[in-house]
């Protein structure tokens, strides 16, 4: 079957997933031109859609974009940031356009072949085998911690919506058509899709957590409790689960619910002001907040927890707040700073540029 945008866009309704709308009501605009001329609105309003001809009404949001270019975006073909980034789709309100597109299920190409190949797991082996992890996490600081996990033998289930699924599944460069930076972080698992939004998805999470050792989750502050899978639930209904949650500021701090990422931690733990030189700050050119201060306190966190249930037979929750556990890496500026009141600075911290034996240098060969 060939690909239009036409029937892509007219797959709305039937990808729509009501349980995402709830008191949400937004107009969405389609503009199409190039090889397909199409305008369509699609109206939400609080567990329903309705997909009109044309455009009428003052939209919340107006994608507009070359035909091609539309399909790409909906077959994976294309970043959606990188075509918005290069202008080649337009849209005219970014936070609508994300309300927008949580609230249905991606467009699916037509499958030919349905033979699945049989995957045979080699034996788990190490010192976590026995340790059932539940996987709730994205992107890199907690996939990488449960990762690692997965390797010292844990039986690590990563739980995704089949819908709205690991974001990193679908960023470039991709192999074999999926993200090459998803199957870094992701060997050693197990893969579970289930709409946990729905009744029965819920129940079949709740089953899981009645075995598991572990649950590690990483979205903002609260959302757990909202889908019903918060530490006071999942604890009465195992006592002895280690729950940790992953944040960029912490549960309770007065930044909880702000945005940010890696860069941001950093800045403010102020591993960011003693990174360069006299010129200017430089960014890392790894995300160290996301691992150091995400995934390798997680796994801390998951290791120690479990020790310490050896001893009292209960579980516990974990909040781990990647700013704060980048300030350790400050610690002998911090140290140096209260001894003589001075702050070092840029390049003026003895292993960061002030030694002239602990420096970089261009060599006699050119490197």
């Amino acid at each position: 079957m060939e690909i239009t945008a036409q029937n892509i866009i007219e797959s709305i309704p039937s990808r729509f997933r009501p349980e995402k709308t709830q008191g949400l009501s937004l107009l969405f605009h389609f503009d199409i031109t190039g090889s397909e001329t199409l305008h369509y609105s699609v109206q939400i309003n609080d567990g329903t859609c309705v997909l009109t001809s044309g455009m009428p009404g003052e939209p919340d949001c107006v994608l507009s974009a070359d035909a091609k270019v539309y399909i790409d975006l909906e077959t994976g073909k294309t970043d959606p940031q990188s075509a918005f980034m290069g202008g080649q789709v337009k849209i005219s309100n970014i936070a609508a356009m994300m309300q927008f597109a949580r609230c249905f299920r991606k467009f699916q190409m037509p499958v030919h072949n349905t033979e699945a190949a049989s995957v045979v797991r080699p034996e788990k082996k190490g010192p976590l085998k026995g340790v059932t992890i539940i996987d709730f996490t994205r992107l890199l600081p907690g996939p990488l911690a449960t990762m690692f996990l997965a390797d010292l033998g844990a039986d690590v289930i990563k739980v995704e919506d089949p819908d709205n699924p690991d974001y990193i599944r679908g960023f470039e460069p991709k192999t074999g058509g999926i993200g090459a930076y998803y199957l870094a972080l992701n060997r050693s698992k197990r893969s579970l899709a289930v709409n946990y939004l729905t009744a029965a998805g819920k129940e079949i999470i709740y089953d899981l957590v009645k075995k598991a050792d572990v649950l590690i989750e990483q979205f903002r502050p609260g959302v757990m409790d909202e889908i019903g899978f918060g530490y006071k639930k999942l604890t009465a209904i195992n006592p002895k689960l280690v729950y940790v949650s992953i944040t960029g500021y912490g549960q309770k701090s007065s930044m909880a619910a702000a945005a940010g990422h890696d860069l941001n931690y950093i800045a403010i733990a102020g591993a960011l002001a003693i990174t360069g030189n006299k010129n200017g700050p430089v960014i890392p050119g790894f995300q160290l907040a996301d691992i150091a201060g995400g995934s390798y306190m997680a796994m801390n966190a998951v290791t120690t927890a479990l020790y310490q249930r050896e001893k009292t037979g209960k579980g516990d929750y974990v909040d781990v707040a990647m700013t704060d556990a980048v300030l350790p890496f400050t610690a002998m500026q911090f140290a140096a700073y209260q001894a003589t009141g001075k702050n070092p600075g840029r390049g003026g911290f003895e292993l960061s540029g002030a030694l002239a034996n602990y420096n970089v240098y261009q060599c006699a060969d050119g490197k």
